[in-house]
């Protein structure tokens, strides 16, 4: 994987992205709100979820339904569909964060992803990495 520059929620942060096909992960991106390294593998699992049923055209399918004082109202018809979802990792340990980062960044030495890792206090964690 390599380190990029990147942004989450307004902060500037870093992420890295597979350079290798036989990479198992898909993105890794540092959360500073979460003080956290989300990571998406390349497994996935099935998870259902509601989704707005659709007609031929793309366009959501509408179904009248009646309120309990006796108006009628339209809204969008729904239907669970299972889906491939990728897995989700959260690294939440600053040492655990960087090790991750040495074993997979290819250019973990020349890019300072410790400027943008910071403590719980706010403050900027400085290391020797």
């Amino acid at each position: 994987m390599m380190l990029y520059t990147s942004a989450t929620g307004g902060e500037k942060t870093f992420s890295l992205m597979p350079i290798h096909a036989d990479c198992p992960f898909v993105e890794a991106i540092y959360m500073p709100k979460l003080e956290a390294l989300a990571i998406l593998s390349k497994s996935t699992r099935d998870t259902f979820t509601m989704m707005e049923r659709l007609d031929d055209f793309g366009n959501p399918q509408m179904d009248l339904v009646k309120a309990d004082d006796g108006k009628k109202s339209q809204q969008n018809k729904v239907q669970r569909i299972q889906v491939a979802s990728p897995w989700e990792y959260f690294i939440h340990e600053l040492d655990e964060i960087r090790s991750f980062v040495k074993a997979n960044a290819v250019n973990s030495d020349d890019f300072n992803f410790n400027q943008y890792i910071k403590s719980e206090s706010g403050i900027e964690v400085v290391s020797s990495l």
